[in-house]
């Protein structure tokens, strides 16, 4: 039987909300990242900060993981879109795994439901992998029915 993990990181908890879910409803193993520095909680800073790291491609130190990333045929990569862009927590991640040959499903969310380009991005940094799915998925924890149903087909990819 195929192994999955699910990867992600949260900010403002909504990745978190997707991950819980995901937990709940599927036989896979959890990963949360944590970066040494984030944005301010609040203010413009956090958007001044948050947005200017991601659109410079800041690497950020994440706190160790134990995750054998080659143990995995399945990974979920699950993240919050900042500045129409992953956050330093994934780029980081995906420098340090070098992420190869595996079934990925992507999953953004945001304020606007836009994550596509977001998604497409991280396509630039895995290698021979198989799409088998990705959501853009609009403030999960506001719009709770909405995300638990189009979560279905991350299910249904893997099943």
């Amino acid at each position: 039987m195929a192994k999955t993990a699910l990867i992600y990181y949260t900010f403002e908890g909504n990745t978190g909300f997707i991950a819980e879910e995901l937990e709940n409803r599927m036989d896979l193993d959890v990963f949360r990242l944590l970066p040494d520095k984030e944005p301010p909680r609040s203010g413009i800073g956090k958007f001044l900060f948050g947005g200017k790291s991601a659109l410079a491609g800041d690497d950020v130190k994440l706190a160790p993981l134990s995750i054998d990333v080659n143990a995995y045929d399945n990974l979920i990569l699950a993240f919050p879109v900042w500045a129409g862009r992953f956050p330093p927590a994934i780029l980081s991640f995906l420098k340090q795994y070098k992420i190869e040959d595996k079934n990925l499903f992507v999953i953004a969310n945001s304020a606007s439901g836009k994550g596509d380009a977001a998604i497409n991005a991280v396509m630039n940094h895995v290698k021979n992998c198989r799409i088998v799915g990705s959501l853009s998925l609009r403030n999960p924890m506001q719009y709770k029915d909405e995300a638990r149903g189009m979560l279905d087909v991350v299910e249904k990819a893997f099943g």
